[in-house]
């Protein structure tokens, strides 16, 4: 898949319930640690309590097979991840 800065992607996560009914906890794994946020179900592909699913980001830069994205939501650290390519759908 070509990943272009701008592009809305889904990428691989972890989910935990929320402190409301239409939020989750967010956590993606990347090279630069893992990104936590406070996230609204909408941007979820499956709108879950807990478990595994993807969740939507936005590309902010490219270099090469490797991307840096932003989570939707209430960061909780660092809200740019890095990932590769090959994750995203």
């Amino acid at each position: 898949m070509v990943v272009k800065k701008g592009a809305r992607v889904w990428i691989p996560c972890q989910v935990k319930e929320g402190p409301f009914p239409d939020e989750r906890v967010v956590r993606v794994h990347s090279a630069l640690g893992d990104s936590l946020a406070f996230v609204r179900t909408n941007f979820l592909k499956d709108p879950i309590l807990a478990g595994d699913t993807f969740v939507c980001a936005i590309v902010v830069d490219v270099r090469g097979d490797k991307f840096i994205a932003e989570l939707p939501g209430q960061e909780i650290g660092s809200k740019e991840f890095e990932g590769e390519t090959s994750r995203v759908s």
